[in-house]
């Protein structure tokens, strides 16, 4: 697994709420983008990790904290 280097902001909203186990429509919806884009954002994500694996990405965001209310604000 890499080093998570250059995340975007977005990336980082994703990953908080997908630590949140929120379905990549609510996502898509609340950070107003369309399902492509959030595919791509999450595309770069996981090349940015080296996670190809949906459970596994969410563990991942889950370990670094990114669901936690204070991560948010």
């Amino acid at each position: 697994m890499r080093g998570i280097g250059l995340i975007t902001q977005t990336e980082a909203q994703i990953l908080a709420l997908l630590a949140q186990h929120h379905t990549y429509v609510f996502i898509s919806k609340s950070l107003h983008i369309s399902m492509p884009t959030l595919y791509r954002h999450i595309a770069n994500i996981m090349n940015k990790t080296g996670i190809h694996k949906k459970e596994l990405l969410i563990k991942y965001a889950i370990e670094r904290g990114y669901g936690r209310q204070e991560a948010l604000a």
